[in-house]
């Protein structure tokens, strides 16, 4: 399990650091963004604890529209 959160450690909606191609695509409406993440590590991982990361980059983007 994966937490994304900005570079300090922190989850904000508003303010959380995602690559530029997933960002334009994401307009609040509740799209659901598919793709392959990069992420890079910001805690360890651990068994049965979600790990924190934030996202470095997003290749093979894939967008559901809310039915």
């Amino acid at each position: 399990m994966l937490a994304v959160v900005d570079a300090v450690g922190y989850y904000d909606e508003n303010t959380i650091a995602l690559p530029a191609n997933v960002l334009k695509i994401l307009n609040g409406s509740g799209t659901d963004v598919f793709a392959d993440y990069d992420v890079c590590p910001l805690t360890r991982s651990k068994p049965g604890h979600m790990q924190h990361v934030c996202v470095v980059e997003a290749s093979k983007v894939f967008v559901r529209k809310p039915d």
